[in-house]
C-alpha cells in the first residue's frame, strides 16, 4: 500500500498524466458505450461556442499564471532562502513542472480553439470533445502542481522573512 504512494512522488508527472488518460479514458467508456451518447451530446448542444470559448479563456488565463509564476520563480531563485533548493536534485523538477504546466495549458488553450472552430451542432467531432477533456483533466492536474510548487517556494522565501522581523 505504501507503495504507490514513493512512487507517485517520484514520478507524479508521468502518474498525473496516466491519471489523466485513465480518466479520459473512463468519460470515453461511459459515454460512447454506456451512455450510448445520450447524456453528452444534448448537453453539447446549442452550447458548444459558449463551452470551447469558456475553456480557451481561462486556459489561456492560466498559461499567464503559469508563465507569470517561472518569473516569480526566476525572480527569486537567488534569495539565500532557496539555496537549499537550488542545492538539491529537486531544482531541475521544479522548472519540468512549470514548463509541462506552460505546455499542457498551451495544448489544452489550443484544442478549446480547436473545438470553436470545427465542432459545431451540425457537424459535430466527438473526437475533439474527448481530447478536450483529456487535454482540461491534465491542465487541471498541472496547474495545481504548478500552484503547489509555487506556494512551497513562497513559503520558503515568506518564512526566513517572518523569522527575521521577529
Amino acid at each position: 500500500m505504501n507503495l504507490l504512494p514513493s512512487w507517485w512522488r517520484e514520478h507524479f508527472l508521468w502518474a498525473e498524466y496516466g491519471l489523466a488518460v485513465f480518466l479520459s479514458g473512463l468519460f470515453w467508456f461511459w459515454s460512447a458505450c454506456l451512455d450510448s451518447n445520450i447524456s453528452v451530446w444534448p448537453i453539447l448542444e446549442g452550447n458548444r461556442g459558449a463551452i470551447y470559448g469558456a475553456l480557451a479563456s481561462v486556459f489561456g488565463s492560466l498559461l499567464g499564471f503559469a508563465i507569470t509564476a517561472v518569473s516569480i520563480v526566476i525572480g527569486f531563485s537567488g534569495h539565500e532562502r532557496l539555496a537549499v533548493v537550488r542545492q538539491s536534485r529537486h531544482y531541475k523538477t521544479i522548472w519540468k513542472v512549470f514548463f509541462s504546466s506552460i505546455r499542457t495549458l498551451g495544448f489544452a488553450t489550443v484544442i478549446a480553439l480547436v473545438g470553436l472552430v470545427i465542432d459545431r451542432d451540425r457537424t459535430p467531432h466527438q473526437s475533439v470533445v474527448y481530447l478536450c477533456t483529456f487535454a482540461s483533466l491534465l491542465a487541471v492536474l498541472r496547474i495545481a502542481r504548478c500552484a503547489w510548487v509555487l506556494e512551497n517556494i513562497v513559503g520558503l522565501i515568506s518564512s526566513g522573512q517572518q523569522a527575521e522581523e521577529r
